[in-house]
């Protein structure tokens, strides 16, 4: 059970899936002058989420005109100094401009060793995860790929044709 004083959930934790979040609080606390407030780490999850004010407002429990206020006087200007840009046309701008904070897609590429009797294995594997953000479902959804190639030029050790 629960406590009273337990916090609950952060519902934009997903966004930790996709964005190099601590790495994004660095570089916006160093253009703030200070380490950013859990509020503004809350609320720039919620936006690169792509929850806009208005449904972000409702997910944090503010009003929407005071949330879009605190986010122009904010958040907003940190990322347009960040980034370089003038004026902030909507909301979806922000992962746009903070692209290069995205995770990179997750490649492997190693076959460290192989099982007795089996096809030498000089090959390369690729596995990428991709994951798809549904807010109005409120679920994410993963896939996986993967992508092997290996020579067969050798027969399994022990076998006779």
């Amino acid at each position: 059970m629960t406590s009273p004083s337990s916090s609950p959930p952060d519902p934009f934790a997903d966004a930790d899936l996709t964005w190099e979040l601590e790495r994004l609080y660095q570089d916006l606390a160093t253009v703030k002058g200070q380490p950013l407030r859990n509020t503004e780490k809350r609320y720039l999850r919620g936006l690169l989420c792509g929850y806009g004010p208005e449904e972000l407002a409702k997910k944090v429990y503010r009003q929407p005109k005071s949330l879009t206020s605190y986010l122009s006087r904010t958040l907003y200007q940190y990322v347009k100094e960040l980034t370089g840009h003038e004026k902030l046309q909507n909301h979806g701008q922000i992962s746009d401009w903070l692209e290069k904070y995205k995770r990179p897609r997750e490649t492997h590429s190693s076959l460290k060793s192989r099982p007795e009797g089996s096809l030498p294995m000089e090959g390369v594997v690729h596995i990428e995860r991709y994951f798809y953000f549904d807010k109005l479902k409120n679920i994410v959804t993963g896939d996986v790929h993967i992508h092997f190639e290996a020579p067969l030029s050798e027969k399994p050790k022990g076998r006779k044709e």
